[in-house]
């Protein structure tokens, strides 16, 4: 049996909540994290690119917005660019701390998790 739309629709922004606080999280708590569950640094964005499966179901049932929607798959297309990079260098626990492109999935990830 198939959860009701409204229940998937609440377990999506859940899990939206706790992807974009671990993307929006300092570089050491990132890395403390990945650590503890035994994950690589890809867990990241891993974990988004699975809730965007769930998450037009609670567009559809109104508990996010458009605008933050928008936002949420731009931080999911930004990682998905770094996947495709050819710099492996981004996947790392250092890069967490160096690169630019980390930052920039920081800061809009921070962005979108205060939009909820």
């Amino acid at each position: 049996m198939e959860p009701a739309p409204a229940d998937l629709a609440r377990f999506a922004m859940r899990s939206l909540r706790e992807a974009l606080t671990r993307l929006a999280a300092s570089p050491g708590e990132q890395a403390t994290w990945l650590k503890s569950v035994g994950a690589h640094t890809d867990e990241l964005a891993l974990e988004l690119d699975e809730v965007m499966l769930i998450i037009p179901t609670a567009e559809e049932e109104g508990l996010i917005s458009g605008a933050v929607l928008t936002e949420v798959k731009t931080i999911n297309a930004l990682l998905a660019e770094m996947t495709g990079s050819p710099d492996d260098g981004e996947w790392t626990l250092d890069a967490l701390d160096t690169s630019p492109r980390w930052a920039r999935v920081r800061d809009l990830a921070a962005v979108a998790l205060r939009a909820l």
